[in-house]
């Protein structure tokens, strides 16, 4: 007789008796032989090992999700791991449960709806995976095709938000020996289940940063998180599971999860976890080299990986499949080039493969700065004190110089002190030895530099008379150390003048950006770096008694939307000279699908061949390539995106190619994607984004208003702002033509 296992939160208790009493009458039927947590006797042990052993003998793994449960999920995880099959239920009648449930990775995954006894017991009759004898798994149809034929090797991190706990650990997995792919809610807030399993078996092990009970949205994140939490301890990777103090912790792994109070307690728990995941890679390899011969059989369609939508995990091998366009031929020959675009739409693989190609030549050197994040709150209470408005864009000027220079000299710095012992010339020993005398100043990451000058600063107009700006212009240089960056200049200037180029590449500028929030003197500060590039790369190209000219390329990398809020109101808007990334041309998206299978498969000829072999004709009449450029927003980031869930639609549904229904399929996940990666731009508007759904695809201007009306918090004088912004965002655009 079929077994099974229902797992449901103890909470609320009418849920619980619901079940119960369904469970009753199912086995009382002899249709199959269900348990519950309750039947378990798990007094005395450990209870994720009980309740594991429970799954792994039963056939079906059944749950409710009406309401987010980390244990239920974490073990739904396990169930999918292990093959079982799976039964979901969800009171469909309870606030929030079906939008809870699209927020998790398993909005490919059906459910049963019910709001009382009967409606389960009917459900389960209807679709119990019990009495179809043709029902295939979630593991065989999502889990299983997707794994890799090469050998793991990445860490894979769920990432926490940017606390400074999250930002320590963050560094130290980039200081390990692992290359790592990046789970970032602030880049891609809900990513799909395929994407998860695909990582998860090129990963070695796991870190999973959950989040702090008090941190809006900590439940999303930390359900999904006990989701890939459980799917990863049923694939037996190695998994380190952390959570910011206060944390409930879930019964289920309460003795694997560790609880941190500080940011360096974080740090250390990591630290020697990594040094033991090392020697449980030597096991790994040799269950590698089984696998691969069992995988050998397997079609070519299966094993194609185009990479990953998001530019930071996929650094290693962007050069490998990079489209260059115009604007990258310029970023690569330009002094000083600002960069504008989207989200998405190439901006930091721009940058990695601009630090790519410019240190391929040894007489370069590359400074990226990138910060993770940045005191937003710090920056606004210095701006903010009673001080006049030129002795504030001094300020701002002096910052960014100090941070600029400080970070100039860390990472030469930092590559000079990796060259052999002895081989360093005595300028380059001089100039290792000034960083050092001066490490509590210049050896920080830029966040840690960053905070310390907004505590230095914090209260300078009151500790000066605000009436005398020469004395408070001195003050400000004695606090951001300008006599020492004075002297750094020429130590850079002796050090760097030979060589043959070097840029520094800004990026991560939208990081601390809210808006939701004041951002008038961020925007102030923001813009205060625009100007102060130009008269930095005159300083450092400069040549007098005291100091060698260094041939200097500054690029900026900046979001469009912060761009154009920043620059609104800047009095030589004309002179802020800048490059726009933009993808309307569809024949450079598909250039960069084209590229992806070139290197993923050596046997593609030409563009035409890649289309004909792996993809169908056409998509609802339109040839198939134009039908994922015309569908998407267009930006590189989405294209990738939707091709990629096209491919793993036609894996799970054992098809040699992309067919229609595969990319209709993976339309539905990516208009999802697409509406999360504008809600992360502009919380504020989400309201405003649902409304839209149903809609004409042309909309007139007093129908938008209505829109506006109805579903944001804005007044009228408002609604060409918020056209201009969704406009900005590239969710509206002018009808160029009739319909």
């Amino acid at each position: 007789m079929e077994t099974g296992f229902y797992a449901y939160p103890s909470e609320p208790l009418d849920v619980g008796e619901i079940i119960e009493d369904s469970i009753k009458q199912i086995n009382d039927s002899n249709l199959a032989q269900i348990r519950s947590w309750k039947q378990l006797r798990i007094q005395g042990s450990i209870i994720i090992t009980e309740i594991c052993k429970e799954i792994d003998r039963c056939n079906t793994f059944c749950c409710d999700l009406t309401y987010l449960n980390a244990n239920v999920l974490f073990e739904l995880g396990y169930a999918i791991a292990k093959n079982k099959k799976i039964w979901i239920s969800l009171n469909t009648n309870v606030m929030k449960a079906k939008e809870n449930y699209t927020k998790l990775p398993l909005t490919q995954v059906g459910y049963t709806s019910y709001s009382n006894v009967y409606d389960l017991l009917t459900g389960f009759q209807e679709n119990s995976p019990f009495t179809n004898e043709g029902y295939v798994t979630l593991f065989k149809q999502s889990v299983e095709p997707h794994k890799a034929a090469n050998e793991p090797s990445k860490l894979f991190y769920l990432k926490s938000l940017n606390t400074e706990a999250s930002i320590r650990l963050t560094n130290r997995i980039k200081r390990s020996d692992f290359s790592c792919i990046t789970d970032d809610p602030t880049e891609v807030p809900n990513q799909p289940l395929t994407w998860y399993v695909k990582n998860l078996y090129q990963s070695v092990g796991v870190v999973a940063h959950f989040l702090s009970d008090n941190y809006q949205g900590s439940d999303i994140y930390n359900s999904r998180y006990s989701l890939i939490s459980g799917l990863a301890y049923g694939l037996n990777l190695p998994i380190l599971m952390l959570a910011h103090r206060p944390y409930e912790c879930p019964l289920d792994y309460k003795d694997m999860l560790i609880v941190h109070t500080t940011a360096r307690e974080c740090e250390d728990i990591a630290d020697a976890w990594l040094l033991d995941l090392g020697d449980h890679l030597t096991e790994k390899r040799q269950d590698l080299e089984s696998y691969k011969a069992k995988m050998q059989g397997q079609r070519l369609f299966q094993n194609i990986y185009i990479g990953d939508c998001v530019a930071e995990n996929e650094s290693e091998s962007l050069n490998e499949y990079f489209v260059v366009t115009g604007g990258y031929r310029l970023a690569l020959e330009a002094t000083q080039a600002i960069f504008v675009g989207k989200k998405g739409t190439g901006k930091t693989a721009n940058l990695y493969q601009l630090s790519t190609d410019i240190k391929s030549d040894k007489r370069n050197h590359v400074c990226i700065i990138k910060p993770p994040t940045y005191d937003l709150e710090g920056i606004i209470r210095i701006l903010d004190q009673t001080i006049d408005v030129s002795e504030r864009g001094y300020l701002i000027e002096s910052l960014w110089k100090f941070l600029i220079y400080s970070e100039l000299a860390n990472s030469v710095y930092t590559e000079l002190s990796q060259k052999i012992p002895g081989s360093q010339t005595e300028i380059e020993m001089e100039f290792i030895k000034y960083v050092d005398d001066n490490e509590h100043i210049l050896l920080n990451d830029f966040s840690s530099r960053l905070n310390n000058a907004i505590k230095s600063l914090t209260d300078i107009g009151k500790n000066v008379d605000v009436s005398n700006i020469s004395e408070s212009k001195i003050k400000i240089s004695q606090l951001l150390h300008d006599n020492i960056i004075k002297y750094l200049r020429t130590k850079l200037g002796n050090v760097l003048s030979k060589r043959n180029k070097v840029c520094i590449l800004v990026d991560n500028l939208d990081k601390a950006w809210d808006t939701r929030k004041d951002l008038s003197l961020l925007g102030e500060f923001l813009l205060g770096l625009l100007g102060v590039s130009r008269r930095i790369g005159e300083d450092l190209r400069g040549q007098d008694r005291w100091r060698e000219p260094v041939k200097l390329s500054l690029i900026i990398f900046i979001r469009s939307d912060i761009f154009y809020y920043i620059t609104q109101n800047a009095r030589e808007r004309d002179k802020i000279q800048n490059q726009v990334l933009k993808w309307n041309d569809s024949l450079s998206l598909q250039r960069i699908i084209e590229s992806r299978f070139d290197y993923a498969i050596n046997q593609v000829t030409s563009p035409e061949d890649m289309w004909a072999r792996f993809f169908c004709p056409t998509v609802k009449g339109i040839s198939t390539k134009d039908y994922l450029t015309q569908v998407i927003v267009p930006r590189p980031r989405d294209i990738i995106y939707l091709c990629t869930s096209s491919i793993s639609e036609a894996v799970n549904r054992g098809h040699a190619r992309v067919e229609q229904e595969d990319v209709i399929s993976a339309e539905e996940s990516y208009s999802q994607y697409a509406l999360y990666s504008l809600v992360a731009e502009d919380s504020s508007l989400e309201d405003l984004f649902i409304g839209f759904v149903g809609c004409n695809c042309i909309i007139t201007y007093e129908e938008l208003s209505v829109m506006i009306d109805n579903y944001s918090n804005k007044g009228i004088e408002d609604y060409d702002e918020i056209i201009k912004i969704l406009c900005n965002m590239g969710f509206l655009g002018p009808e160029i033509s009739q319909n």
